[in-house]
């Protein structure tokens, strides 16, 4: 009897073991059930951190413009310099200046003749055959006077010139320092074809 039932036992127990033997293996066939078991078994991964998308470098990018603006103005200046020419009023400043020294250097050796004219038939003439008018640079245009230089010495010419020119006879006082070269007319000429020059020659020629 003993040994019966340690049979029936044995049995029962081979029996148990085979039947959750196939319900096990019925469990991992199934889809739904393998899932389940796979993720029962396998740990939970940790979230992954998506890395932040890294702001724009505005720092750099506007440093570019002022650093163009900055070339874009130096430029110009530096091209200005070397590219531009001399204002007009500064160019006819230049011009007068070397005018009035001209003149006076005309005046001055004038002043130091002191020999009566050499050719009457040139110091017999009138002013007003020297030409029409004398222009001057404020737009005001006085005709040659009927005025004659006759036996006066260069020197007197001078003298006379600069008295008219204090008295403030402009026209006459250039009419009388073209008189004093009268005898050489290319320089006759250009001392009638630049009166302002000529007035102020006379202001800073001495004549004693």
């Amino acid at each position: 009897m003993a040994q019966q039932a340690a049979g029936t036992s044995a049995r029962t127990a081979s029996e148990a073991g085979l039947e959750e033997g196939q319900r096990a293996a019925t469990a991992a066939a199934t889809p739904d059930n393998a899932a389940r078991t796979t993720a029962q078994r396998t740990p939970a991964a940790a979230p992954t951190e998506v890395p932040a998308a890294s702001a724009p470098e505005s720092t750099s990018q506007s440093q570019v413009p002022a650093q163009t603006t900055a070339a874009t103005v130096s430029k110009p200046a530096s091209a200005s310099t070397s590219g531009v020419a001399a204002p007009a009023g500064a160019q006819r400043t230049a011009a007068a200046t070397a005018d009035v020294a001209q003149a006076l250097g005309y005046l001055k050796s004038a002043a130091a003749d002191f020999t009566n004219c050499r050719r009457p038939s040139a110091c017999y003439v009138y002013f007003d055959t020297f030409g029409v008018a004398i222009p001057f640079a404020d737009g005001s245009i006085v005709p040659f006077s009927h005025v004659q230089r006759l036996t006066a010495t260069s020197r007197e010419c001078i003298k006379k010139a600069k008295a008219l020119e204090e008295e403030g006879n402009r026209s006459l006082a250039v009419q009388w320092a073209m008189a004093a070269r009268i005898e050489d007319r290319r320089i006759r000429d250009w001392l009638g074809n630049h009166p302002d020059a000529v007035l102020e020659a006379l202001r800073q020629v001495t004549v004693l």
